[in-house]
């Protein structure tokens, strides 16, 4: 009898290092080096708990210095499941970090971008969005004409300033008219409710909307209400987007099984990586939902979301951060990479990522020397005429 061929199998690895960098304006990179030299990168930014998520990491060496590098998997599960206490935006977004900076090794151990790992292209390109305005939304008209010198078609805006539980319908007034004044630009554009607005205020404020068919709502109503957010979606014709505070498959299960969101938005470095967006991804597709992943953060976590968007078929849309009010000119989207050309935008679209790995070369000297001056971001707290804390 004939011998049987041996599998072809790449030369494996172990993990050697794995160090994290806080760096302005609010993000923090995860290195993964190997005992033969091969080094990857991931983003773990948590917008505000850089410290926990950090010191979450502690762990993560423990278990997994000396561990193989290329059993992503077995790395996923035994992070996720043999911690006891799991889940949540701490340990979910250290997580993250550790399995984006593997899949970049793989992917570079292969010469291969991540996105062919994952069973390749169902597409060259992807639609992108940016954020016009900031925190409060004031000057977008004249911020949604940059953008559309910057290549883009579409753009993302808050709905509201602060608001109370029960406020005046007078606080509603005027989002109506900046929507329609950046759709006059020939955008199109979704409104951010940001999980400000309680359900008396975000019922009124679906339907002023609905008649100017923006693209979705973004969180109209806290991932806390799912019972609400199922009455509002059958209340409104608008499309509902959320998940940027959903972190695991087992999170978005009871909004996919309601019906009740249309857009899921997982954010790659708050739910557990590539890995877990992907199967995220294909839970949604079972139920027609579109996937639009969350990012208004640094290039590396962008790269991941573009690897899982170019291979992943109910990907509809690419958030990215590009002069994004949180970043300022020293500290952008580009201002990591040594080769910024990749997300360059063209008629509203980046084309694929087709470097190894996850396709970004990050210049490690600016970033070590970046993180030993920075400190860490805290978002505004805002509060209303009563002194009551409102959401931010």
């Amino acid at each position: 009898m004939a011998k049987r061929p041996e599998p072809l199998r790449a030369a494996g690895s172990r993990i050697l290092r794995i160090e994290t960098f806080a760096v302005p304006p609010r993000w923090l990179f995860v290195r993964v080096e190997t005992d033969d030299g091969l080094v990857g990168w991931g983003e773990a930014s948590l917008e505000g708990h850089t410290e926990a998520v950090m010191g979450a990491f502690a762990s993560l060496r423990d278990r997994f210095l000396r561990f193989e590098a290329d059993r992503i998997e077995d790395v996923w599960q035994t992070a996720y499941r043999l911690g006891f206490y799991r889940g949540g935006p701490v340990l979910m977004s250290a997580l993250s970090g550790l399995d984006q900076a593997l899949w970049d090794i793989k992917g570079k151990r292969l010469a291969l971008p991540v996105h062919q790992l994952l069973g390749g292209r169902v597409r060259d390109r992807v639609a992108v969005y940016a954020w016009v305005g900031g925190d409060r939304p004031d000057a977008v008209v004249e911020a949604a004409r940059q953008r559309i010198g910057q290549g883009f078609k579409a753009v993302k805006m808050n709905a509201t300033d602060g608001t109370g539980w029960l406020d005046s319908p007078r606080a509603l007034d005027g989002v109506a008219q900046r929507l329609a004044d950046v759709q006059a630009l020939g955008l199109d554009a979704g409104l951010d409710f940001h999980g400000r607005l309680h359900k008396p205020m975000a019922k009124q404020l679906a339907g002023i909307l609905e008649p100017l068919r923006p693209l979705f709502i973004e969180e109209p109503l806290l991932g806390e209400h799912p019972e609400a957010i199922r009455q509002l979606a059958g209340l409104t014709r608008i499309p509902i987007a959320m998940g940027e505070r959903l972190y695991s498959r087992w999170d978005i299960k009871p909004f996919l099984e309601a019906a009740c969101i249309d857009i899921l938005q997982p954010d790659i470095s708050h739910a557990g990586g590539i890995s877990e967006v992907r199967r995220m991804a294909a839970m949604a597709e079972a139920y027609d939902v579109a996937l639009a992943p969350h990012c208004p953060l640094g290039p590396i976590a962008l790269a991941a979301c573009m690897q899982v968007g170019l291979s992943t078929p109910n990907f509809t849309l690419q958030e990215m951060s590009l002069g994004i009010h949180y970043n300022s000119e020293a500290h952008d989207l580009l201002s990591y990479l040594k080769n910024p050309d990749i997300f360059a935008v063209h008629e509203g679209m980046v084309a694929a990522l087709t470097g190894p790995g996850l396709g970004v070369e990050i210049d490690e000297d600016r970033v070590r020397d970046a993180s030993r001056e920075h400190q860490p971001w805290r978002n505004p707290v805002w509060r209303g005429p009563d002194g009551y804390v409102q959401e931010w």
